[in-house]
């Protein structure tokens, strides 16, 4: 069994039709400011396995807008919390290169 930290339905579901044995655990960590997806991940887990002790795994995802010089990045969520779509898209009014990825990492630990 392996748990999967998240608080975020979907995004259980999503990981359990890819890998059997996964158990949702809403459990809450710290998500730092730093400047990659890894980092905030690798932190998480970090915190996560100090409480935890049993196999678990974490997923964080973000948005990166090239005309942005990849903003919102690791700042996704909480972009879409405050300004939503509409204030990405007022940001980039007058923009034609409208490219852009979405990076997704997961971290995978157990004791020892």
């Amino acid at each position: 069994m392996i748990s999967f930290i998240t608080s975020n339905k979907g995004k259980y579901v999503e990981a359990r039709a890819i890998i059997d044995g996964l158990v949702q655990r809403d459990l809450g960590y710290t998500e730092i400011q730093a400047d990659t997806l890894e980092e905030v991940a690798v932190y998480g887990m970090n915190e996560i396995m100090a409480r935890l002790k049993e196999p678990a795994m974490l997923e964080d995802a973000g948005l990166f807008i090239e005309a942005l010089g990849g903003f919102p990045g690791v700042y996704s969520a909480y972009v879409q919390k405050t300004i939503g779509n509409e204030g990405i898209l007022r940001l980039m009014d007058g923009v034609s290169n409208r490219k852009a990825f979405f990076k997704s990492v997961v971290v995978y630990s157990e004791p020892g």
